[in-house]
């Protein structure tokens, strides 16, 4: 199974956090925890991929900013 979300920021100035169970989840070593992007309206993407249904492996890619035409 494989699950794929986008973290979007509000605007504002106010800027939320996420944090994942690491009894479910699993990020890689080096990594730590996640860290959300601090810019407004700025996004996330994490994906995840299960093998066993014993817990998801994350990638968590940041820093994506909204582009406006």
């Amino acid at each position: 199974m494989t699950v794929t979300l986008q973290v979007k920021q509000p605007g504002g100035g106010v800027y939320g956090t996420v944090t994942f169970d690491t009894g479910s989840f699993k990020f890689p070593r080096l990594a730590g925890s996640p860290i959300t992007t601090d810019v407004d309206g700025g996004y996330d993407i994490v994906s995840f991929v299960t093998f066993d249904n014993t817990y998801l492996n994350g990638v968590y890619q940041n820093d994506f900013d909204i582009i406006i035409p």
